[in-house]
């Protein structure tokens, strides 16, 4: 959306969430490299050389496995996490909102 495609290391997005047939910015994520069509890792940041990560608790860091914004900083990488996400993944399975 802000036209940054050129400038992206790739992206990880699940099977089920890959239709972009309605999305107005799809043509840039043909310029992108899809890195994952699992969970963001740590490894997929460090392979992909990545400086940034934009993520949200629920789509991309995880607790459980140490992937978090404290554990990418010590490695060099800085993040940015949506503050309209929602932590509620593998924590009880609620939805609660922020």
């Amino acid at each position: 959306a802000l036209g940054l495609a050129d400038r992206m290391a790739g992206y990880a997005m699940p099977d089920d969430k890959g239709d972009l047939g309605a999305v107005p910015w799809k043509d840039g994520y043909k310029k992108t490299k899809w890195l994952s069509k699992k969970q963001l890792s740590q490894e997929l940041v460090l392979d992909a050389k990545a400086d940034l990560v934009f993520a949200g608790w629920g789509y991309g860091f995880n607790e459980g496995d140490g992937f978090t914004p404290a554990r990418l900083k010590k490695l060099g990488v800085d993040s940015y996490l949506l503050t309209e996400s929602c932590r509620n993944g593998h924590e009880g399975g609620g939805s609660g909102g922020s």
